[in-house]
């Protein structure tokens, strides 16, 4: 439980649903899953949450003669804030990455040691695929956490994986921050309404409550206690 939330609290993850065959027939061309905007939408209806987009894909990365092979994180500034993970070097991606589509990529620890051992991995250049990058920063050890290893993440601009690798607005999911944990269900509740509503009325997300999987998990350990 501390380890989940050394990653963030007050979390909404915001996924992609899979629709069933009949519901796939009954909203053929209608449903397309989270997209970009979706994000500014919920920071226009709720100003007051920290909103993070993720789009996430596998590439390979490539220093010199040395590769790694692994999940790119395209993503927005408020992602390091919100998981409580930031930079250990360097810096993590800005507004201005943002809006003008730089190639800039921030290491998972564990990664820039594979790709330059000892060496600073700062203002290298690395390629993600066919394109290249600029290495911007190193994060901080995180370790691993339900079959994620953090320090083995790859983070670059969201607009940058939009336009350089997906060719679509597309997101994998959606993380938001509440401020006031008492408002959580509400939140829950206006949020699926705004994207379903955005979504020609298909019910193709599901919102996560970090709060409620942190309860069911404290009342599994008491069950195993007693």
């Amino acid at each position: 439980m501390q380890s989940i939330e050394r990653l963030g609290t007050n979390l909404l993850f915001v996924f992609n649903k899979k629709l069933t065959a009949e519901e796939q027939r009954q909203f053929a061309g209608r449903s397309t899953g989270q997209k970009y905007e979706d994000a500014f939408a919920v920071r226009r209806l709720r100003p007051d949450l920290r909103v993070a987009p993720v789009l996430q894909f596998k590439k390979t990365l490539r220093a010199g003669d040395r590769d790694f092979s692994g999940e790119v994180t395209g993503t927005s500034p408020e992602f390091s804030e919100i998981r409580n993970f930031r930079p250990a070097q360097g810096r993590f991606i800005l507004e201005k990455d943002i809006a003008e589509w730089r190639r800039v990529v921030v290491l998972g620890h564990d990664i820039a040691e594979k790709l330059f051992g000892s060496d600073p991995a700062i203002r290298r250049e690395v390629k993600i695929g066919d394109e290249r990058f600029l290495v911007v920063g190193v994060m901080e050890q995180k370790g691993s956490l339900h079959g994620t290893n953090y320090d083995e993440l790859i983070f670059i601009p969201v607009t940058t994986a939009m336009r350089r690798f997906t060719g679509d607005d597309k997101l994998t999911y959606t993380i938001l921050h509440v401020p006031d944990r008492g408002e959580m269900e509400v939140i829950t509740k206006q949020v699926h309404s705004l994207i379903v509503q955005r979504h020609d009325g298909v019910d193709d997300i599901r919102i996560f409550n970090q709060g409620e999987f942190l309860i069911a998990m404290d009342r599994t350990l008491w069950t195993f206690r007693i």
